[in-house]
């Protein structure tokens, strides 16, 4: 049922939200751990197939699977690259970009990569997404970390780029084109006059970019926020998402937008489009948003995780995966190996339990533990909201048990502060991995 809210321009409709139910397992996979507890948040992912893969993120955070994500090897690139979009045309062909001004290149499925410059352009630096066409065209938006405001495009496969003139005054987070013509551009915090701040916006090109059109009412789009992506199906028909739980559906090319209302607050980071009628959208707090009716209807997955997803990507229904925080990798098969996501039943994780987190005094604690799978075990307290608040290796003995004392936050080493946390326990071994989840509560005494 819909209930129309008149506004030129605009069309809100309450969208059936099912409650949360499980659609599918998600199974955490994990890239190496490279000597660290807190890993890298990661932005992109990419699949050429049901078993070859890459992920991307911050601190030159770059993996690639040939096994579905059973093992995840990390590719050595520039120390300090962030990367932010894996975007490939086929099987073999492909880009890497993110916040510097390279942008890497295969045409042999990731055996080998180019990399090419996006030029020493006057307020640029780097891309926070990219699209291509097989021909070679593509498309780049970004500039200064926290502006981004340039739209660049390239004519032959990324090896020189040049400006689009747009007269941007907003920050630009999401690109997309239906062919060498038609495209838009999504973000928010508008600071021309007579724009209202923090709110969102998009654009709309019939010219492949040459110019932009300013027609749209855009205010009037609705919600709070800016747009974190946008997804087309064809010339006419997309989806836009961003801040406040904000989904936007549009059926004639961009020129009238409806606002679904999704009950959701929720930030909203990514849209995947898989055909014509099937939409996946991830967001904060572990969010994943299924439609198989083009966003008429709803269905809110249990991802069993709390770490902020902010990408998608499937194969079909059965292959999927999830990327986000802290090194968050998640997919809807195991993989052919022993995995298993957080706040799932103590028998999804063979050979790992937690005992108790028990007061040490001074609002420390002792985690105690065993294991039955070998390996080296570590541990992580977060908050509700996904906080990291420390994490460390664990100490196993010849019998499995393990322990540790949780000091709180290693620059104060003080304890942890009264409220609810949950204790993530890691199990590593040179076949698999797995984990489990502990919820606890310091109080104030």
């Amino acid at each position: 049922m819909r209930q129309p809210v008149s506004r030129r321009g605009l069309l809100t409709f309450f969208v059936v939200l099912v409650p949360v139910i499980v659609l599918a397992e998600w199974y955490l996979q994990y890239p190496p751990p490279e000597g660290s507890i807190a890993l890298p948040d990661l932005h992109t992912v990419y699949f050429a197939d049901t078993a070859r893969g890459w992920i991307g993120g911050d601190s030159s955070a770059l993996y690639v699977t040939q096994d579905r994500g059973a093992h995840w090897n990390l590719v050595e690139t520039t120390p300090g690259w962030n990367f932010r979009k894996i975007f490939f045309t086929g099987a073999d062909t492909g880009w890497i970009a993110g916040l510097q001004d390279t942008v890497l290149h295969t045409t042999d499925c990731g055996a080998t990569w180019d990399i090419f410059t996006s030029g020493n352009h006057p307020g640029h630096r780097g891309f926070c997404d990219i699209f291509f066409l097989s021909s070679g065209r593509g498309w780049g938006v970004g500039g200064a970390q926290g502006y981004y405001r340039k739209i660049m495009t390239t004519r032959n496969h990324g090896m020189q780029w040049e400006f689009q003139e747009s007269y941007v005054t907003y920050r630009v987070n999401a690109i997309h084109f239906a062919d060498s013509m038609n495209g838009w551009i999504a973000g928010g915090n508008i600071t021309m006059a007579g724009f209202p701040d923090n709110s969102p916006l998009v654009r709309t090109t019939t010219s492949g970019g040459t110019v932009w059109d300013t027609k749209l009412p855009q205010p009037s789009l609705g919600g709070r926020g800016e747009l974190h992506d946008i997804c087309f199906i064809d010339r006419s028909t997309g989806w836009a998402v961003g801040d406040s739980g904000m989904v936007l559906r549009t059926t004639d090319r961009g020129v009238s937008w409806e606002h679904l209302t999704t009950g959701l607050e929720k930030s909203l980071y990514s849209v995947f489009c898989r055909d014509t009628t099937t939409i996946w959208i991830t967001g904060d707090s572990g969010l994943l948003l299924y439609s198989p009716d083009r966003g008429d209807q709803w269905v809110l997955d249990s991802t069993g995780t709390q770490k902020n997803i902010r990408e998608a990507f499937f194969i079909d229904s059965a292959h999927g995966w999830l990327v986000g925080d802290s090194g968050t990798i998640l997919s809807n098969h195991c993989a052919g190996e022993s995995r298993a996501s957080g706040n799932r039943s103590p028998a999804r994780n063979p050979g790992l339990s937690i005992h108790a987190c028990t007061p040490a005094g001074g609002r420390s604690f002792m985690l105690h533990g065993s294991t039955t799978g070998g390996g080296t075990v570590s541990y992580e307290i977060f908050t509700p909201a996904g906080r990291l608040i420390c994490g460390q290796e664990c100490a196993v003995d010849c019998a499995g048990n393990f322990s540790a004392e949780i000091k709180g936050p290693a620059r104060t080493g003080t304890g942890l502060c009264p409220g609810t946390y949950y204790c993530r326990c890691i199990l590593y071994t040179p076949d698999y991995c797995c984990d489990t989840v502990l919820l606890f509560v310091v109080d104030g005494s």
